[in-house]
């Protein structure tokens, strides 16, 4: 019995050792790093009202990996025009590109500072009045173009879609008469 319960906690200790063995090997790895944008897991709907207000909507970057960055990384973020053709190709739609006038990207880049996985939120901020048409839904693509220090951006994880759509502020519904 006594060679049994030996037995068992050496291999269950062996099998723990090489999780921990695989779980450095990761850690040192830079295979297993990347930086992406999280909201492009899926078209990203925005309702906004068409109004001269600015209103905001906002995206991060995020950094994946078995431990958080022992350095700041710098995310810098493009607005991709081609990037409507392709999605719109690609899912059997045809939306216009939110025109360039109606919004603003608050900064084009941001950081994910050392020990953290999340970068701060970037607005972006839009006046819709004059641009938009209510009902009418327009794309806006929002992709990672760097990181510095370089990091590994998959290419799945790369770009974000939001999809913009205006509609009339409470009370504001026209009527028939």
């Amino acid at each position: 019995m006594v060679y049994v319960m030996t037995f068992i906690v050496v291999t269950l200790l062996s099998a723990c050792s090489d999780d921990l063995k695989l779980y450095l090997e990761k850690a040192e790895n830079p295979e297993y790093y990347s930086v992406y944008i999280p909201q492009a897991h899926s078209l990203q709907k925005k309702s906004v009202y068409v109004s001269s207000e600015i209103q905001q909507f906002n995206f991060s970057a995020y950094y994946g990996g078995v431990k958080a960055p022992d350095v700041d990384i710098k995310v810098n973020f493009k607005i991709d025009e081609s990037l409507v053709e392709k999605y719109n190709m690609d899912n059997g739609t045809n939306y216009p590109m939110l025109p360039k006038e109606c919004f603003e990207l608050e900064t084009n880049s941001t950081c994910i500072t050392t020990g953290t996985f999340s970068s701060a939120l970037v607005n972006v901020n839009l006046t819709t009045e004059g641009y938009l048409e209510v009902g009418s839904p327009y794309l806006l693509p929002i992709s990672i173009e760097a990181t510095e220090p370089e990091v590994a951006i998959p290419d799945d994880m790369r770009n974000a879609y939001f999809l913009v759509t205006g509609s009339f502020k409470p009370g504001q519904v026209p009527r028939e008469k």
